[in-house]
């Protein structure tokens, strides 16, 4: 009994420590571990700016845009012509970046390509800080935060180092996802469904990001929501044919085809990946899908309920499980993460956040500045961990809750 006692008052201790990281103590951490991550990067950069060029994202999208500037519709997907051009672009790059997008997604760096490269390059980088703040706003409006929290809020965000190390420096495109799905929940929570499934469907430039939230629309019979998400389907499919043509079909399949057989046999780098499929592969081979299926078939029950019995919530858990359960999730795309942190916080409603809560705020922050050291090294990346926990966290919060309102 008396170890038991003293087992309970030391994990209570525990627990306490993190009321130790006050609001502002949380804002000035994260001030820092910005700062720093910012110094190393400009130093990089500095020292060799080619690295501008060689070891960032933004070329596979100059070269996209590029491509629908200058050559015949239905070139967009020829792997030989991107690599030829990415070449002129990057020419001392040891790998090449393919456009493995939706088609309509290029058209949005088809300006950006009239441009000097390093002029374009900042250009992105401006529209997505840009896009990243009006979105983080349009949550942090739907989730009914305090505003007096906003600024702290947003500077927590602003410094998760999947969005400004490996979204924002590098050039790649998670704050256009950010920014749409942001726009939908906004809308949702206006009661302006419709609308609100237009905006979903932008998300359709990257389709393993609806692999949930989709199904969501279903079990929540948010009807009208599906029906703007078909629309917004349709005239985007209208907009792709029109960018590559009949001809580009073809093309556009292999290259998909072609990153899906990549992923699967373990070609493609999974040491920035963190799927469920990712963290299993180096582990289990090819009983990976095994694994992944007797995951969802563990967690998809738990999941219906939840939206079933909180349909205001189900952004926030369908957000943080497409993350999970999926076959194609980078560390960029992390960044959705903020959102179902922002709406599950607001879903609490307590003067001071719950310390189970707060504990996986912090694990989220910290452990991306290990993610790919553990995943390169031991083939294990606690990224997947993270977001796992910070699910069932989700869960358990939902279906107490709303248990003990029917009580």
């Amino acid at each position: 009994m008396i170890r038991r006692r003293t087992a309970a008052v030391r994990l209570s201790a525990i627990t306490k420590l993190i009321d130790f990281v006050t609001p502002d103590r949380a804002r000035a951490y994260a001030v820092l571990s910005m700062v720093l991550g910012l110094g190393i990067a400009f130093s990089l950069w500095a020292k060799a700016p080619e690295r501008l060029r060689n070891r960032v994202d933004f070329p596979a999208f100059y070269t996209a845009g590029r491509i629908i500037n200058e050559y015949p519709r239905g070139s967009l997907y020829n792997l030989e012509l991107q690599q030829t051009s990415y070449r002129e672009i990057a020419p001392a790059t040891r790998t090449y970046l393919f456009f493995a997008y939706t088609p309509f997604f290029a058209l949005f760096f088809a300006p950006l390509a009239l441009l000097p490269y390093l002029t374009a390059f900042a250009c992105w980088v401006l529209i997505s800080l840009a896009l990243f703040t009006v979105g983080f706003r349009l949550a942090w409006t739907a989730a009914s935060l305090p505003r007096r929290h906003f600024t702290t809020g947003f500077i927590l965000a602003l410094s998760f180092l999947p969005f400004y190390s490996w979204c924002l420096l590098i050039g790649q495109t998670s704050a256009f996802g950010f920014f749409w799905l942001a726009l939908a929940i906004y809308l949702d929570r206006e009661g302006r469904r419709f609308v609100s499934g237009c905006a979903l469907a932008m998300l359709l430039y990257k389709p393993t990001l609806l692999l949930l939230l989709v199904p969501m629309l279903l079990v929540t019979k948010r009807w009208r929501t599906l029906a703007g998400f078909c629309a917004g389907a349709l005239v985007l499919g209208l907009v792709s044919l029109a960018v590559i043509g009949f001809s580009g079909i073809p093309e556009y399949l292999d290259t998909l085809a072609y990153f899906s057989r990549a992923k699967a046999t373990g070609l493609h780098l999974i040491w920035l990946d963190v799927d469920a499929f990712s963290f299993f592969l180096p582990l289990l081979g090819k009983n990976t899908w095994l694994a992944v299926l007797v995951l969802a078939a563990l967690v998809t029950p738990f999941l219906l309920r939840a939206w079933r019995r909180d349909p205001e919530g189900s952004f926030a858990l369908a957000i943080t499980w497409t993350l999970v359960l999926n076959f194609y999730v980078v560390i960029y795309d992390s960044t959705l993460i903020i959102l179902a942190v922002v709406l599950s916080a607001g879903s609490l409603a307590h003067s001071q956040l719950p310390r189970g809560f707060r504990w996986l705020l912090l694990a989220l922050f910290v452990i991306p500045w290990v993610a790919k050291q553990s995943a390169q090294s031991y083939g294990f990346q606690p990224m997947t961990v993270a977001f796992v926990a910070f699910g069932c966290y989700q869960l358990c919060t939902t279906l107490s809750r709303q248990r003990t309102l029917v009580t």
